[in-house]
């Protein structure tokens, strides 16, 4: 039997950092606007363009490495998006000077 557990850890290991690691996109760019009726956040990224992410209940926000809400972020804010697609957004993170 404890031959077994070391082999079955690294698998277990390697299946919970597969999902992060292959599945995740990021943008990056600065705070264009917010729609919190939609849950919504619009990003400026480079070359000027807008892109809107819808977040999910779930998605963490940081600003200044401390957890903040959707309303908290601001014109100015450099931001990292972290998603599989527009409207699955693991986690924002976003720096104010």
């Amino acid at each position: 039997m404890k031959k077994w557990i070391a082999p079955l850890a690294g698998v277990a290991l390697a299946l919970s950092l597969q999902a992060s690691v292959f599945a995740c996109n990021t943008s990056e760019g600065d705070y264009q606007a917010a729609n919190t009726q939609k849950n919504q956040l619009t990003v400026k990224v480079a070359g000027g363009t807008a892109k809107t992410f819808t977040l999910k209940a779930e998605t963490k926000i940081t600003l200044n490495g401390k957890e903040v809400a959707l309303t908290d972020l601001k014109a100015g804010d450099k931001l990292k998006v972290d998603h599989e697609s527009d409207t699955d957004v693991l986690r924002v993170i976003a720096e104010r000077a």
